[in-house]
């Protein structure tokens, strides 16, 4: 979120799991309150392979997120269907 409200790139190891579904939650009241109010056709540098509007890194790390909690899905119901 730093790049798309004015700020650096940070780099994923600087990146810790947030700890519980509270922050993950808080992280996307942040994330659609930046939307709310960023200009989405400000270009984006460092978070795509070319500087990109706001508009597309935000439509590609949503996609990311649903892609993200559709495998942490699957493996918690593996692990609930799993004998023993």
């Amino acid at each position: 979120m730093a790049v798309c409200s004015g700020g650096t790139a940070v780099g994923p190891d600087a990146y810790e799991w947030s700890g519980s579904t509270g922050r993950i939650r808080a992280l996307r009241t942040e994330w659609a309150a930046l939307l709310e109010t960023a200009d989405i056709e400000k270009t984006i540098v460092g978070l795509m392979p070319e500087p990109s509007p706001l508009w597309e890194v935000a439509g590609w790390v949503n996609f990311e997120l649903a892609k993200n909690v559709s495998e942490i899905s699957q493996v918690l119901t593996r692990k609930a269907n799993t004998p023993g």
